[in-house]
């Protein structure tokens, strides 16, 4: 019987709706994840997949990008649910966690509400993926990840970022930029360190400040292809030093 059939689902701020999609016929061999998806959290069971989305412009707003992020969640709903399952799975879609409205905490009260809704999931053993939105998505499910129930028995959480973007800036107010300068910064008031790492950093793409700031927070970095090199930068790091190491360039 599932968990959620106990308790309250997740709230988020908009329903879910069906998924649908191609559909080749009845069976098996046929699966797609529009078949998959249910609306009713009490259909699935720990261990199955849950979706919460996080429908936010706000973050790129504030560090000065290109709004539309917050159509992502549908868009990715979009695009999945025609894709083949090579064997049968159940899944759960939450909803979405919706940023609206000029207030100035808008963004923040958010990322707590999918905070909640993240930890909610993950304690009741589904595999969350959470659907962006802007980078701002990365705190907030950071929000509920250092809540859940492993890391308060002692867990540690690991971050791999896939972007050219460290998103490490200090600025006043928290946006798609700031997410893991402010994971590092509340990992630190538990007495922890975040043990973050990049792969696909463009050097054009962060000022030296940032990659100092990478460096100072330990953070293990791997760079995308510059201009007339033949393989990829990276840094190598031990545990004692650090030091940034070039491929030749033609």
């Amino acid at each position: 019987m599932s968990t959620f059939q106990e308790t309250a689902p997740p709230v988020t701020d908009v329903p879910a709706r069906p998924w649908s999609g191609r559909d080749d016929g009845p069976g098996a061999e046929h699966l797609r994840w529009h078949h998959a998806v249910a609306l009713d959290a009490g259909a699935t069971e720990p261990g199955d997949v849950a979706f919460v989305g996080f429908a936010s412009d706000e973050g790129v707003r504030r560090n000065k990008g290109r709004q539309g992020a917050a159509q992502g969640p549908d868009a990715l709903r979009r695009a999945l649910a025609s894709m083949a399952l090579p064997k049968p799975l159940r899944a759960f879609d939450a909803g979405d966690v919706e940023v609206v409205g000029d207030a100035d905490d808008a963004l923040e009260a958010g990322q707590e509400r999918l905070g909640r809704a993240v930890a909610r999931l993950v304690d009741a053993g589904r595999r969350v993926v959470v659907l962006g939105g802007g980078h701002e998505v990365a705190f907030g499910t950071y929000s509920g990840l250092e809540r859940m129930r492993a890391v308060r028995a002692g867990g540690r959480l690991g971050v791999l970022n896939l972007d050219a973007h460290f998103d490490l800036r200090e600025d006043v107010r928290p946006s798609s930029g700031t997410p893991f300068l402010q994971m590092a910064r509340s990992e630190a008031r538990h007495g922890r360190e975040l043990n973050y790492r990049v792969l696909g950093i463009s050097q054009a793409a962060n000022t030296e400040t940032l990659f100092r700031t990478a460096e100072s927070l330990g953070c293990g970095t791997w760079r995308t292809p510059s201009a007339g090199c033949s393989t990829w930068r990276g840094w190598t790091r031990s545990s004692t030093s650090s030091s940034r190491a070039a491929t030749s360039c033609t």
